[in-house]
Formats: structure tokens, sequence, C-alpha cells
């Protein structure tokens, strides 16, 4: 069983995972790559002194992004298991103006709460066995 822990930081910076450990999961001298994944936001302008927040993950440098910029959207936690699905969560903002809290697998939003009142995930944990 591997226990994998995500960790929040900063706005900018928000989550750091680190995968791809040598075989049988150590992380030490083994053969494997270590990838850096990388949760967090950019930015669109949306109009004169408007701007909108888009949830991006990066791996080892390379940016995708969730949403589309249409409404404000935050990448705080991310985590990778074995098949290398991806796993990031934060809050989009729903029609009512109030952060969601969602996560996405593998680019597809999976919305935790109604967005009726304001809820955010700032952290996960993904367990396999």
């Amino acid at each position: 069983m591997t226990l994998q822990r995500i960790f929040s930081a900063t706005p900018l910076l928000l989550a750091l995972s680190l995968s791809g450990c040598g075989s049988g999961g150590s992380s030490g001298g083994g053969s494997g790559t270590t990838n850096i994944y990388i949760a967090g936001a950019t930015g669109v302008a949306a109009g004169f002194n408007t701007y909108e927040s888009i949830a991006t993950y990066w791996k080892n440098g390379t940016t995708t992004k969730l949403t589309d910029g249409t409404s404000n959207a935050y990448a705080y936690a991310i985590a990778v298991d074995s098949s290398g699905n991806v796993y990031v969560a934060g809050d989009t903002t729903s029609a009512s103006n109030y952060s969601t809290a969602t996560y996405w697998k593998s680019g597809t939003a999976n919305n935790l709460t109604d967005g009726m009142s304001d809820a955010s995930v700032f952290g996960m944990t993904l367990l396999t066995k």
C-alpha cells in the first residue's frame, strides 16, 4: 500500500508532488524518473481592469490549463496515481458567484459542493493498494 501526501504552500506555488520513484516504491537510489508536478493558477484579462484566474498545473514545466478562464478557478493541491492519472484539487466560481469545491481527474472537473456557499479543497491524499 502506498500513501501519497500533498502539501499546500503559497498561492503562486501551491502544491508539489514528486512521483516516479524506483521499483517497489523505494525512493532511495532507484532508476525511476522524478517528475515535478505543481498546482496553481494562471490569469487572463477578461476586460478593462478585470482578470480571471485559470486553474492550472505544470508537469516538468509544461502547462496544463484545467479551466477556460470564463470564471475564476484555482488549483491548490495535486497528486498522481501509479497509472499516471493526475488529480488536482481546488475551486471554481459558480454561477451564483460562490467558490465551489472541485477536483479534476486527468482534466475532467468534478464538483464536490453545489456552489450555493463558499467551499474549497486545499489538500488531498491518494491511497493506493
